[in-house]
């Protein structure tokens, strides 16, 4: 028998998002996640908060620098994780 299915249709995951974005050629975000996970393999649910804060930067028409730091904490599910892109668009 596949058990797979069966455990992934009934896991519940349930999340919201609260967040707040400023600028055009320099932009700044904040915003907090809580999660509700609810594994049927587990004995409880578990509840996650990840705090993320993202920051654009565009240097010149060519080239575009991005930050995005994620903090997350509870559950089983603690870490941080930092994402630099660079976008560089040479001109034809």
């Amino acid at each position: 028998r596949d058990w797979s299915s069966d455990v992934c249709s009934s896991d519940l995951w349930t999340a919201g998002e609260l967040g707040v974005a400023i600028g055009r050629d320099r932009a700044l975000a904040l915003t907090y996640r809580p999660e509700r996970l609810d594994y049927v393999a587990s004995t409880r649910a578990l509840v996650v908060h990840s705090v993320i804060a993202d920051a654009q930067l565009a240097l010149s028409a060519a080239l575009d620098v991005a930050v995005s730091a994620i903090a997350t904490a509870g559950g089983d599910r603690p870490g941080a994780q930092l994402l630099a892109t660079f976008a560089w668009r040479p001109l034809p």
